[in-house]
């Protein structure tokens, strides 16, 4: 299961959203069929991040995965002491390297 995890809204990244299923699309990953997501917004709520970081580890998702600074800063926090866990850095707002 991927967990994906935004400070904002589902409105405000709903664009973003289409094109990360599709970038899993392309790499044979159709959500409902062969890959489920688990979906935590924080609705611009940013003290909310870790009890959703929480909620996203304790289902056991096997990627976390976020587009927005403030959730991608709580998030790696949060997995730095899992060794399997593992955040999807975006690369867009600096986090990680090309």
């Amino acid at each position: 299961m991927i967990g994906f995890l935004s400070s904002q809204s589902p409105e405000t990244v709903s664009e973003p959203l289409r094109g990360f299923r599709q970038g899993l699309k392309e790499f044979g990953y159709v959500e409902g069929e062969n890959v489920a997501i688990d979906y935590r917004f924080a609705q611009n709520q940013v003290n909310r991040l870790p009890e959703l970081t929480a909620e996203l580890i304790g289902l056991r998702a096997a990627v976390i995965t976020s587009m927005d600074n403030a959730s991608t800063a709580v998030a790696k926090t949060a997995t730095a002491a899992i060794q399997s866990g593992l955040v999807l850095l975006p690369v867009s707002h600096g986090r990680a390297a090309t």
